[in-house]
């Protein structure tokens, strides 16, 4: 599969998971990724992993500057988080999520305070193809300055960590093997 085409699946895919082990929903409207009505939860995920060509990619993930408005009346987190596929991008040829949720190894993810995002600055991106253009600005959050985990769950095909600054009590529904 070419990489476009897997970057715009696996997303929802990684979505789904995360609400489901958070015991949140995937919100279906414009807005932050997992709502419940108490927090909402904006979830962002990068590939890793030796067996899928993975490793030579830069550990860090990429936020849209208008997501930083997400944050409002109710306690707002990010999700951050890697997972690791059972083989490399260019030789997957299924695009039905069910198989590709089932070529998903394992997941990690960091729940991290929503002030947290702050520290990375935004940077102006423009440019345009012969199929597409572009104007977005973007931070870059990086993996080797998250906060240190104060809880750890192990969860279905994977592992959820609380960082320091994030309350457990807002993740009481979270769901362990």
């Amino acid at each position: 599969m070419k990489a476009r085409k897997f970057n715009s699946i696996m997303p929802r895919l990684n979505e789904i998971w995360a609400g489901q082990v958070l015991g949140m929903d995937v919100n279906p409207q414009k807005g932050p990724d997992l709502i419940d009505g108490s927090k909402i939860v904006e979830i962002k995920f990068f590939l890793t992993g030796r067996e899928c060509g993975a490793e030579e990619y830069p550990k860090d993930w990429t936020v849209l500057e208008y997501q930083m408005g997400y944050n409002g009346k109710i306690p707002a987190f990010w999700g951050l988080g890697m997972y690791e596929m059972n083989k490399p991008v260019s030789e997957i040829r299924s695009e039905d999520l069910e198989e590709l949720e089932a070529m998903a190894l394992k997941r990690v993810l960091w729940v991290v305070p929503w002030s947290w995002m702050k520290q990375f600055p935004p940077y102006k991106t423009k440019g345009e193809t012969e199929i597409s253009s572009w104007d977005n600005t973007l931070r870059y959050p990086k993996l080797k300055f998250i906060p240190r985990t104060t809880k750890t769950y192990r969860v279905r095909k994977g592992v959820v960590h609380l960082t320091k600054g994030v309350n457990p009590g807002y993740f009481s529904t979270l769901i362990t093997k």
